[in-house]
């Protein structure tokens, strides 16, 4: 018992000596408070081509959205594509050139190369920067001057430039500039970057990529260096970078290593869906308030222009009344730079390698505590050698798996009178808090806060603790049990229990499918507590959990099968927490809910129990 006290006493000095990088966690996450709200320039554009009263045009909705709170807008580079869209003038291939001759009786010859007819714009700024691309022959076919560009590629979709004019403008009207860029072709890349450099001077700062791929990405041997090499260029003049959420772009990883994770996390919202407007309000807010997005990218709905104006200034204004105080709208940044010195990470190895010890020696054996801890040392050794990364996420699962389990099974002997519930409830919580901690630590850095790495083993963390506490609740007990007079309160609380487990293994997950009553029970509690606590943890987990420890004081063997569903409160808190990339102190607060919700239903589910037992006797008895 002394040496068990002694170890915990090392593991608190070491945990508080390494308690620097978590709060250098949290306050990098609050002190980064500021969101901003991006549409795309062609759909604002395409308001005024659109609209058939003419009342609205492009600088005006431009100024409407500004003041409704739009922060950023972002363009694409010209191309003779989008020209045509933007009806500055139109493409034609040879084909269609021959049957306008063919209908106009004209018999002029064509050149024989294959092309793009092109009309000639009748803005100068277009003229010049198709001149100055291309070098276009100039045709006089049947008295119209034509554009006629050589090739077979697809010369109409190739990136012309940005619009110096159109960022001087939006600039001069408040908007941060947004810079979308797609992949092209190795060989185009150079002339990009120059592009790209030169813009830096006039107020662009941040990218964002379209499509699937990064800028430079390929399936050839070089495409690593050609990604990085190109994001150095940018980062080194300024620019940050732009991840999608739910979007994988291929790249990307890449690019935020090379950038020193000078990454924004972005998330998509097409207003052209089925939702109602407030659950698109909320969306928005939730992204930022719970998942640590910064950057809010909105596509304009598919009504008429005016309609779609309104909704989307309205949209805006909600936003920002609807989030929470602590965020305020502008210019969004990439999160400030997280050190993670060595010496940070290797006392976390060695608190994990101690907790590993503690854990296993408490649940096995000395002897298999000493092994396990030993291969910790390895593995410690191991990352002092090589700082690989997946070192750490190996121990970081080992900490999460054991966490749980050792947290849940508690020690019977302590267990003797109903205020031992209370003791033995807050030693679990606060052996998974150390758990928590350590895994919080051993993961801590910009790769792990902007989701461009994660905890690795999410599904282990749900199952291996529940196969371990089955196997907890059976062992040595079989015998016993099947010789056990049945009585009708045990098969229906275990049949309960059964139930309880199959409906969390069935919800586990983000693909499980949630009822219209559960929604709306779901965002009362958001409303009103901030931060929603987990159903499983506060309904499920914890409650079970109390009232297998009030059976277990009754001297209740059977009580052990309540420890299943009862550590799924444990383990769930654990994968709160290994989802890195959401605020601490939102992890923090549902936690605490949870907590705190679930030891009242618990005490709740011990009087019910009890009203049970005392009904189900006196039924039986009636029939005896």
């Amino acid at each position: 018992m002394t040496r068990n006290k002694w170890l915990w006493g090392v593991l608190l000095v070491l945990i508080a000596a390494t308690s620097w990088g978590l709060i250098q966690r949290v306050t990098t996450e609050v002190s980064n408070n500021q969101y901003e709200t991006i549409i795309p320039y062609d759909e604002i554009t395409k308001l005024e081509r659109d609209d058939l009263s003419g009342d609205i045009t492009t600088d005006a909705a431009l100024k409407e959205l500004k003041d409704g709170g739009l922060d950023a807008v972002s363009i694409e580079p010209d191309t003779l594509s989008n020209l045509e869209d933007n009806e500055v003038l139109n493409i034609m291939d040879k084909d269609k050139i021959e049957n306008i001759l063919y209908f106009l009786g004209s018999s002029e010859a064509l050149p024989k190369e294959e092309g793009l007819y092109l009309t000639p714009p009748k803005e100068g700024y277009y003229d010049q920067l198709i001149k100055d691309h291309f070098d276009p022959k100039i045709l006089n076919i049947n008295d119209q001057i034509l554009y006629f560009i050589e090739g077979t590629e697809k010369i109409d979709d190739l990136p012309l430039g940005y619009n110096l004019d159109t960022i001087d403008k939006l600039k001069q009207l408040g908007f941060d500039v947004v810079l979308r860029v797609g992949n092209q072709e190795p060989d185009l890349i150079p002339p990009l970057i120059e592009d790209l450099l030169k813009i830096k001077d006039k107020g662009a700062d941040s990218i964002l990529f379209t499509g699937n791929e990064t800028l430079g990405y390929g399936k050839d041997e070089k495409a690593a260096n050609r990604i990085s090499t190109y994001t150095k260029k940018l980062t080194e003049v300024g620019y940050s970078f732009y991840t999608i959420e739910f979007s994988d772009q291929k790249g990307m990883q890449t690019v935020a290593k090379s950038s020193n994770y000078s990454i924004i996390r972005l998330h998509s919202l097409n207003l052209n869906n089925t939702k109602t407007y407030e659950e698109n309000v909320d969306q928005l807010v939730r992204a930022v308030k719970e998942r640590n997005m910064r950057a809010l990218f909105l596509r304009l709905p598919h009504e008429d222009s005016k309609s779609n104006l309104d909704y989307t200034v309205r949209l805006l204004k909600d936003t920002e009344k609807e989030m929470p105080s602590l965020f305020k709208s502008g210019d969004a940044t990439p999160f400030s730079t997280i050190q993670v010195p060595l010496w940070l990470s290797l006392g976390l190895l060695i608190s994990a390698a101690l907790f590993v010890y503690i854990a296993v020696a408490h649940l096995l054996t000395h002897k298999l505590a000493l092994v396990a801890s030993a291969v910790m040392g390895v593995m410690t050794l191991g990352y002092l050698a090589t700082q690989k990364l997946l070192i750490l996420q190996a121990v970081a699962l080992g900490v999460a798996v054991l966490t749980p389990i050792f947290a849940a099974i508690p020690n019977q002997e302590t267990l003797v009178e109903k205020k031992s519930i209370i003791t033995q409830y807050a030693k679990a919580v606060g052996i998974s808090f150390i758990g928590i901690i350590l895994v919080i630590g051993l993961l801590n850095g910009n790769e792990f806060l902007t989701k461009i790495e994660v905890f690795k083993g999410v599904k282990l963390v749900y199952i291996l603790p529940i196969l371990y506490m089955t196997v907890y609740a059976f062992w040595g007990n079989i015998r016993k049990l099947l010789n056990t007079r049945v009585i009708y309160w045990h098969t229906i609380v275990i049949a309960l229990a059964g139930i309880i487990v199959m409906y969390y293994i069935i919800r586990s997950g983000n693909q499980g499918s949630v009822s219209s009553i559960e929604l709306l029970i779901r965002q009362k509690l958001e409303d009103l507590l901030y931060a929603r606590p987990r159903t499983k943890e506060f309904l499920i987990g914890f409650p079970f959990y109390v009232l297998s420890l009030y059976l277990l004081i009754r001297k209740q063997e059977w009580a052990k099968f309540l420890l299943i569903p009862g550590v799924i409160g444990f383990l769930s808190i654990m994968n709160t927490f290994t989802h890195l990339h959401i605020p601490v102190y939102i992890s923090v607060l549902r936690t605490f809910y949870s907590v705190v919700l679930g030891l009242m239903i618990g005490y709740i589910l011990i009087y019910l129990f009890n009203l049970a037992k005392k009904y189900f006797v006196k039924v039986v008895g009636r029939f005896q």
